[in-house]
């Protein structure tokens, strides 16, 4: 994509030689970032995946798409965790937990942070840190809506224990532990994002509330009815998902569907 991104290298020379390989890029764009890449690819190499979000309309996770379209003997992990990068750029420091792959992949990746203010921490659940943070920033865009609306804090409450409540049952029913849910990977990088003003899917559910409308979709806003589908999402089952993905279709505004939602809490 020369038209985007100037002075860059041609991805032979880019990736043939690197020891380490990471997907910095919007998870709807992974498939194809993987597909060009594959050719390059030392079998030496770590790839890490960081994509929180889903591709397609099956809502596919970087730790599914990741071992069926890699080399079958290629290390790859995929990372998540509190990692706000205004935060990172700042040497503010961060949380990063690398899961799937093996000890010896986190320790690989430890030498290659080391010295720097990001810590990592380890679990073979791939698909619980993965499905984490696709959810963390679907439900932080639901906390950006509870500000937009200019709900206090003891709706704001109300709505954050409700999510993490959905939230595990989500990443259990997806394929996940609801363990790795509550360590970094997923509970603390909801409260990273959920309360911050600096993160994109916040931001983008206070524009839902205050405007209408969204200017810039994130990859929360991109989630929101695949994953709603794949959870079978209800009234019932996940309220506020289901609420959300009603949002997001347009078919009723946030301020009527989630003061809807609190009366019926």
């Amino acid at each position: 994509m020369p038209d985007k991104v100037a002075c860059q290298n041609p991805l032979a020379e880019a990736v043939s030689p690197a020891g380490f390989v990471f997907l910095c890029v919007p998870a709807q764009a992974l498939k194809t970032v993987l597909v060009e890449i594959k050719p390059f690819l030392r079998s030496t190499a770590i790839i890490v995946g960081l994509s929180k979000g889903v591709c397609g309309d099956q809502g596919e996770t970087a730790a599914e798409i990741l071992p069926n379209l890699l080399p079958k003997n290629q290390r790859w992990a995929v990372l998540g965790g509190p990692m706000l990068s205004e935060e990172l750029k700042k040497d503010a420091g961060g949380v990063g937990v690398v899961g799937g792959g093996s000890p010896a992949v986190w320790r690989s990746l430890e030498r290659l942070f080391a010295g720097t203010k990001l810590n990592l921490e380890f679990t073979t659940d791939a698909a619980g840190v993965s499905i984490s943070g696709v959810l963390k920033n679907i439900y932080a865009s639901v906390l950006g809506i509870t500000d937009g609306l200019g709900w206090g804090s003891n709706r704001k409450g109300w709505v954050a224990a409700r999510a993490v409540s959905e939230m595990i049952a989500a990443v259990k029913q997806l394929g996940g532990k609801p363990k790795t849910f509550l360590g970094a990977a997923g509970l603390g990088d909801f409260l990273a994002t959920g309360y911050s003003e600096i993160s994109r899917n916040h931001k983008m559910g206070r524009e839902i509330a205050e405007v209408g409308t969204v200017a810039t979709k994130s990859e929360g806003y991109f989630a929101v009815l695949p994953i709603a589908k794949r959870l079978g999402a209800s009234p019932d089952n996940f309220p506020l998902l289901y609420t959300l993905s009603r949002v997001v279709e347009g078919k009723v505004s946030a301020r009527e569907a989630f003061n809807g939602v609190f009366g019926s809490g």
